[in-house]
């Protein structure tokens, strides 16, 4: 027993419809010219999921709620916050793309990332000079923008916790 659907397809998705079927030709031949490793390579799709996405600093902080606070205020990230009843005791903080995670720490024991440490976190920015007009309009001080030798020009700022967050624009 054979079945046959048809599809009324919108004419503007024809179009998209021919590409993926000329791409997908062109994957076909590729697969079929390869040999060995290189044809399982090319149809393996567990070797995609298995690649590194992105790292995520984890942020100890005193208070996740206050934190959350000049995060949001300060530098416009928004926050999804964890907590078994009250005061939450772990945050994820997105803001274009990027995250950043806080997490409280523990009673009786100091949060690591003293101001003078270094870096606590490096966020890569798309334009260093309005991002630090921005923050700089509702953070006292932060960095002036530097130039580094590695080619990116960054500023600095403290996060009421002490983490000091380095924003670059880099080549």
């Amino acid at each position: 027993m054979s079945t046959t659907v048809t599809l009324e397809i919108p004419a503007a998705s024809e179009a998209l419809v021919r590409q993926f079927l000329a791409l997908r030709q062109e994957v076909q031949a590729l697969v079929s010219s390869a040999s060995g490793e290189a044809a399982a390579a090319l149809i393996n799709t567990r070797t995609v999921r298995r690649g590194i996405r992105a790292a995520v600093p984890v942020l100890q902080v005193k208070s996740v709620a206050v934190s959350i606070d000049w995060y949001r205020d300060a530098l416009g990230f928004s926050a999804d916050p964890f907590s078994p009843s009250g005061e939450p005791v772990f945050a994820i903080l997105r803001r274009d793309g990027t995250e950043l995670m806080l997490q409280k720490v523990a009673t009786g024991t100091q949060a690591p990332g003293a101001i003078g440490s270094g870096m606590s976190a490096y966020i890569r920015v798309l334009d260093i000079g309005a991002i630090r007009d921005a923050v700089a309009g509702k953070v006292p001080g932060v960095g002036p923008i530097q130039q580094r030798q590695y080619g990116c020009r960054e500023f600095t700022v403290t996060d009421p916790d002490g983490h000091v967050l380095v924003f670059g624009e880099c080549q």
